[in-house]
């Protein structure tokens, strides 16, 4: 688009182009600064964009929905957080700030969910998928999915079993389902429990020693392993080199290796981060434009 047909769409810029040329201000310099204060600069340009939020709950679906203000239908992600049961809001945050629809999904402890980590039913991540597909914002083709420590189980299973997933993060990853919080089992499928992997919950080794020796075992872990390779898009992993709750970095060494052996046809990803398991605001640091850039898909 040049310059001259630029000016011409609207009052707006018909404006910037009478102060430019009465005080010689540079065009884009002033074009970007207005669009900045009305909210309709474009996260190309590296600043924040305005979105409004949404409690929901319909149902089974508890969640905030973080949408950026825009005409335009966009990506959208939804957002799962770790084993305290809390809505993980800093990356949907982050991704709405930079023009991404984004969904901190609640899939356990609250009403009309389980209340422990216990038999949660992979469908409650699909129920999300199908609202955000019907959502005005939403570009139904670009739905993502990110997962933070054990919400990276629910983000591979779901991935897994729903093609309509098309770009997937595991923050601080495992590579297997484990055990649930009380009983054997975490996650369920169409009424069916996942098979875990499993420790004792009660020792004086550490977590850490006991995932480790967890995952030395074979035949177990084979059989707790995901079945990344029906993951239908991209996959990036960040990892830890210091978690201290499970092995994040060997385990998504595990998950490339594996995809590597099954010729994945998406690209996969691994960063290690000298960090504990505990990653959030180094990611939101020093890692933010690499993971808004997996979420943008190509059009």
């Amino acid at each position: 688009m040049s310059y001259k047909t630029l000016c011409c769409n609207n009052a707006l810029t018909a404006k910037i182009c009478t102060l430019t040329r009465r005080y010689k201000i540079n065009a884009l310099r002033l074009l970007m600064m207005v669009l900045y204060l009305t909210g309709h600069l474009t996260s190309a340009y590296g600043l924040e964009m305005r979105y409004n939020v949404q409690q929901i709950q319909e149902n089974s679906l508890v969640a905030y929905l973080y949408v950026p203000e825009g005409t335009q239908p966009t990506a959208a992600v939804i957002v799962l957080g770790g084993s305290s049961g809390r809505l993980n809001l800093d990356y949907s945050r982050l991704l709405a700030s930079q023009g991404i629809v984004a969904m901190s999904l609640r899939y356990f402890n609250a009403d009309q969910l389980p209340q422990t980590l216990d038999n949660v039913p992979v469908e409650t991540v699909i129920q999300a998928v199908d609202y955000l597909c019907e959502h005005a914002a939403v570009d139904a083709s670009k739905i993502g999915v990110l997962g933070v420590s054990r919400g990276s189980e629910l983000a591979f299973l779901s991935a897994s079993n729903d093609k309509r997933i098309q770009a997937v993060v595991g923050i601080v990853p495992s590579s297997v389902a484990w055990h649930g919080q009380v009983g054997a089992n975490a996650w369920t499928y169409q009424g069916k429990a996942i098979e875990a992997l499993t420790f004792s919950r009660s020792s004086d080794t550490p977590l850490l020693q006991r995932a480790e020796i967890a995952l030395a075992q074979e035949d177990e872990r084979s059989r707790a392993f995901f079945s990344f390779e029906d993951i239908n898009g991209p996959l990036l992993l960040i990892s830890a080199r210091q978690d201290h709750i499970w092995p994040s970095e060997k385990m998504s060494q595990q998950i490339v290796g594996y995809l590597n052996k099954h010729n994945f046809k998406f690209t996969v990803e691994h960063i290690s981060m000298n960090d504990d398991h505990f990653v959030t605001q180094n990611i939101l640091k020093n890692l933010k434009d690499r993971l808004i850039g997996h979420f943008k898909f190509s059009d």
